[in-house]
Parts: C-alpha cells; sequence; structure tokens
C-alpha cells in the first residue's frame, strides 16, 4: 500500500486541532503544553520495543483463541496467513494488502529472559518515569494529542489505559479523525468522564457510510 501526503488533510487537521484547545480553554480548568518522551526514548533506541514481545506472544494467544471456535478451519497462525494468500483478493484488498504484522509474529524468536525484561523496561520507562512523571510535575490529569500521532504507542508500552475523542472529517476523503487522551494506570473511569463531557462540548460523531469505502480512507 502506498500513503500520499496531502497537504490539504494536514492544514484541516492543524486548524481544527487549534481551535479545539481554544474552545477548551473555556471549560478545562488547567491546559497547558507538556514535553512527552518519545518513541526513540521508549524503546532504547529500538532495542526494547515493546512490540516484539506482543509479537512474541501473539502466535500463542491467537491459537488458544482458534481452538475455542467451533467449526473453525484454521487453527494457528501459520494457516492463517496461508489463507489470506490463498484469497488475497478478499482478504488482502489495496487499501490492506499485505500481512507483514502476521509474518513478524510468526517469525519472532525471544528468550522468557528477553520478553519480561521488555515488559520490565517499557512499565518502567513509559509508566512511572514517562507518564505518571509528566502528569505530577505539570499537575495535571490527563494528557491530550493529535489522534493521528504516537503517543497511544507510549501509553500502550506502559500498559496504561487511553481513549480517543471525534473531532471532526477530513474534507479530502471523508475520514474522520479527532484527538487522543491517556492517564494514569487503572483511571479508566477518569477517561470516561472526560469522554462524556467532550461529547457535550464539541459535534456528535456521524457513523460512516458502511456501504461504500473509500480505500483511502482505510
Amino acid at each position: 500500500m502506498i500513503v500520499k501526503y496531502e497537504k490539504q488533510a494536514t492544514d484541516q487537521m492543524l486548524r481544527d486541532w487549534r481551535l479545539a484547545f481554544e474552545k477548551l480553554e473555556s471549560v478545562v480548568k488547567v491546559i497547558k503544553p507538556i514535553e512527552l518522551l518519545s518513541i526513540d526514548e521508549a524503546t532504547e533506541g529500538g532495542k526494547r520495543d515493546i512490540w516484539n514481545a506482543f509479537h512474541w506472544t501473539f502466535k500463542g494467544l491467537l491459537q488458544d483463541y482458534l481452538e475455542s471456535v467451533d467449526d473453525c478451519e484454521i487453527r494457528t497462525l501459520e494457516e492463517l496467513i496461508k489463507f489470506n494468500e490463498e484469497h488475497a483478493d478478499q482478504e488482502l484488498p489495496p487499501s490492506a494488502s499485505n500481512q507483514a504484522g502476521l509474518i513478524r509474529a510468526l517469525n519472532c524468536n525471544m528468550t522468557d529472559n528477553e520478553y519480561h525484561e521488555i515488559l520490565r523496561y517499557a512499565r518502567e520507562r513509559c509508566g512511572r518515569n514517562g507518564i505518571d512523571k509528566v502528569l505530577e510535575e505539570n499537575d495535571v490529569d490527563i494528557i491530550m494529542g493529535p489522534g493521528d500521532g504516537a503517543m497511544f504507542t507510549i501509553a500502550a508500552t506502559a500498559g496504561y489505559p487511553s481513549a480517543t475523542l471525534p473531532l471532526g472529517y477530513l474534507e479530502f476523503n471523508g475520514r474522520p479523525f479527532g484527538l487522543q487522551i491517556m492517564a494514569k494506570a487503572h483511571q479508566e473511569a477518569l477517561l470516561i468522564q472526560a469522554q462524556s463531557a467532550w461529547e457535550a462540548t464539541f459535534p456528535g460523531r456521524q457513523p460512516p457510510p458502511l456501504e461504500e469505502i473509500d480505500p483511502q480512507m482505510a
């Protein structure tokens, strides 16, 4: 799949994100800019990438799930990859024309010690020394950022909750966009409260027309 940069779409998102923050300043007690650690810092330059740990566990978890499904002809990750290849016209459409993630999971190899060390580092670096530190030093409860950014990766790496806030639709192709929020561990209720307040402040989300999906929206 080839991803084409569209300046029109970027300009619209930047404009609407800015307007959203200006509107929030009238209804939220404290809004301030913060600096969160980067993906490079979160993974020690890619050496301790949490996604490698996910790939390592995916194969076994998928097999456990498939074995619980009645009348399922696919029982392993290998069989799933082969099925997708044999039915590429349906399973690998132009908007999602590869299964690189499945193949990475199939070929992933690490020891239990390596796996647990990645988890330990991820929780410490992105959790206690990342999200917690930023929230406490700035005396805020929630971190908010562009929905199209990589902020959710930091929350996922820490094992912390995150949520999305719908904002608008691209004039370019109708794709929805918005913002994302995250908080400390076990603060799902706080994020739901924030989503509820957002829903009362901003226009409601419009369900997409599922009968006809533009490949560029995928």
